[in-house]
């Protein structure tokens, strides 16, 4: 009875901003930029449907500390097709999410742009780019996008 009320709190734990950014970027934005989507893992993380527009699916987290954006452009046939996962943390900073994601990314084989400042880094491969930044609202977004046109 003890193990199971010990696994319980540790699933209900809440991820630290650095596990969670990791997690995304792994199970979620890496998978539907190479059109591979799987729900399971944005039921997994907390993320349910807030709408969809012109600028794709929303999802964001119960508590919408995490927003989350799925968009598709272009077309297959035309050789122009995108795809787009952007990642708004409201509550943790540009340190975390980096800290987060930056090992997985090398360890992946993505290079980082070493003419870019730390405060906005960007890694790629394969037509492949994730970019960090800090917005002017203190929101840290993560944007990882897939194009048919640069995966050459």
């Amino acid at each position: 009875m003890l193990a199971h009320i010990l696994a319980s709190l540790i699933t209900a734990a809440p991820q630290s901003t650095e596990s969670f950014a990791r997690s995304v970027l792994e199970d979620v934005c890496l998978p539907y930029v190479a059109g591979e989507a799987d729900a399971g893992a944005m039921d997994f993380l907390g993320f349910t449907p807030t709408g969809e527009d012109e600028t794709g699916r929303q999802f964001a987290t119960g508590d919408e500390a995490w927003l989350l954006r799925l968009a598709e452009s272009g077309r297959a046939e035309d050789g122009d097709l995108g795809r787009l996962c952007v990642l708004q943390a409201r509550n943790g900073g540009l340190q975390a999410v980096r800290a987060g994601v930056a090992q997985p990314l090398e360890q992946a084989g993505f290079v980082r742009d070493p003419e870019m400042p730390a405060d906005r880094p960007i890694w790629t491969r394969a037509g492949v780019t994730v970019a960090l930044r800090q917005n002017s609202g203190r929101a840290t977004l993560m944007r990882v996008s897939w194009s048919a046109m640069d995966a050459d």
